[in-house]
């Protein structure tokens, strides 16, 4: 089961790949359509670091329930490739966490 998942993963990052080449797919497109979000599941991480990769901007752009995405996960695996992103980027990790009002 792992590897059909793995190799799932590895055909749907091939085809976002290409929609980038052919400029179907858009930076913007990243937050707008909330794709750190989609690909925030341990089963997609490759997916989740290509775009972030592309899009730091995204992490903190990007909120769930009026949430940065950090907050917004109530698994821990979600949490920590949250985390694990934050700490890679640090322009974006700056409003990963904000004070409650």
């Amino acid at each position: 089961m792992l590897a059909a998942v793995t190799a799932a993963e590895s055909m749907y990052l091939d085809t976002i790949k290409k929609l980038r080449e052919s400029k179907l797919l858009l930076k913007e497109d990243v937050t707008q359509h909330q794709l750190l979000l989609w690909s925030c599941q341990p089963s997609s991480k490759d997916r989740f670091e290509y775009f972030l990769a592309w899009d730091s901007e995204a992490l903190k752009n990007t909120q769930y329930a009026g949430h940065p995405l950090l907050q917004a996960f109530e698994r821990i695996e979600n949490f920590a490739m949250m985390l694990k992103a934050g700490m890679k980027s640090p322009r974006a990790s700056r409003s990963l966490i904000r004070k409650e009002q």
